[in-house]
């Protein structure tokens, strides 16, 4: 005797994935809140990759022992992404206003307070950059303020391509290290 097991259909695996999404929807937006400091923009980015990944994997949810358990694992791998995305935007930001990308202008309107702001984050870039070496400046202004990749900057410099990681960690460790100590 046979059994004859038969495959689900899209629809189905569809209706299925959506009713775990619903039955956690609640406990989804309170971890995505909690981890990414109540971001809506950065939540919302994060819950659109969630549900894109169980979109593809529906078959795989379909058949898991544990779909609420596999579904929470990878909202937490999302999370993960996201947090080493948002940091990897606060570094660009930072680091280009010290590398001097963004040039700040006086007016004679400008509040006093403003232009004391303006002037300490003078300040403080002028202080920054004097605590580089040459080299990861070179490489710093490359990456951010050329654009490169770390391979074509490597190429151009005739050193390795860890080499310049190395010298792009360095510089975003002092600038990090100054920051914390300058601004709070």
């Amino acid at each position: 005797m046979f059994f004859v097991v038969s495959q689900p259909s899209k629809e189905e695996l569809h209706a299925n994935a959506m009713k775990h999404i619903e039955y956690l929807f609640p406990l989804i937006n309170k971890v995505l809140h909690a981890y990414l400091h109540n971001d809506d923009d950065d939540a919302e980015e994060c819950f659109h990759n969630l549900l894109e990944i169980i979109c593809k994997k529906e078959a795989r949810l379909y058949n898991h022992p544990n779909p609420e358990g596999w579904i929470m694992k990878t909202l937490m791998l999302c999370i993960k992404k996201q947090r080493r995305k948002i940091s990897k935007r606060t570094h660009d930001i930072s680091l280009d206003v010290i590398a001097g990308t963004v040039q700040l202008k006086y007016d004679e309107n400008e509040d006093e307070d403003d232009i004391f702001d303006d002037r300490m984050i003078e300040q403080a870039k002028a202080t920054v950059l004097g605590q580089l070496t040459e080299s990861e400046r070179q490489v710093y202004e490359m990456k951010y303020s050329e654009k490169m990749s770390e391979n074509k900057i490597a190429e151009r410099l005739g050193i390795s391509r860890s080499a310049v990681s190395m010298r792009i960690f360095r510089t975003r460790e002092k600038i990090k290290d100054f920051s914390r100590m300058y601004f709070e």
